[in-house]
């Protein structure tokens, strides 16, 4: 039956959704714009090379399809995120307060011991019977959700083996509804975007992200991500001083 309503995107968009990154208030809004297909997937094919993206289902329906970071860095090394004609988006943050965040929500959860360390929470390995996918498959394991929330870094997700853009717009964190807003603009969307904000943080957030973490914690966050800290130029707590095209 054809939809009489006027359709909110007017062509198929995908969504590329890092954690603690305010995805829970865009996956809630675009659900109650009934503008959203989740969890899109990679399938496996069967084949040696594994990996395939679903495309039929990102370039059927005109809605926004979110994918996990975890697929769509398969994707990107696979080299399978070129086949898709639909336009990208994602939403970058800076890794000191993404970091501070993710670790006090797992913490919140249980995922991990009240009285771990953020250096014990980083090296959490995957369960290893998940092949990496993702939090919602293997929703059982709790060290796999600590890993899928603090082990990634975003630049091998959203810049390919030849430094490439795999995304077309990467929206900040720090300007979220306004950067947004702009991206909306541009595709055509039919929208004014008004964003709840869903899980806050509940810890101190009078303790400046500096003081929060350790010298060696700090030392740490800057071997692992300091390619992400200087491809988008970030200090300890503001936005990017830059979006790169190209690494």
């Amino acid at each position: 039956m054809e939809e009489s309503q006027e359709t909110l995107v007017p062509r198929p968009t995908i969504w590329v959704r890092f954690m603690k990154t305010g995805g829970t208030s865009l996956n809630r809004w675009l659900q109650s714009q009934n503008a959203l297909s989740s969890y899109t997937q990679i399938i496996h094919t069967g084949r040696r090379d594994g990996w395939m993206m679903r495309g039929d289902a990102v370039l059927r329906r005109n809605v926004v399809h979110e994918f996990y970071w975890s697929h769509w860095l398969r994707a990107v090394n696979q080299g399978r995120h070129t086949t898709c004609a639909a336009p990208s988006f994602t939403v970058v943050r800076n890794p000191w307060t993404r970091i501070r965040s993710a670790f006090e929500f797992v913490k919140s959860k249980g995922w991990i011991r009240s009285e771990a360390n953020l250096i014990e929470a980083i090296q959490t390995p995957e369960c290893g019977q998940c092949h990496g996918e993702t939090i919602r498959v293997c929703a059982h394991s709790k060290q796999c959700k600590v890993h899928v929330h603090l082990n990634y870094s975003t630049v091998p997700v959203l810049f390919d083996r030849s430094g490439n853009r795999t995304v077309d717009h990467i929206i900040p964190f720090e300007s979220l509804e306004e950067s947004l807003a702009e991206m909306a603009k541009h595709e055509g969307w039919k929208v004014r975007l008004q964003l709840p904000h869903y899980r806050r943080g509940q810890y101190d957030h009078d303790v400046g992200v500096r003081e929060y973490f350790t010298t060696k914690e700090r030392r740490i966050i800057e071997k692992i991500w300091g390619p992400e800290i200087d491809a988008f130029g970030y200090d300890y707590t503001g936005p990017p001083s830059h979006i790169p095209e190209k690494l």
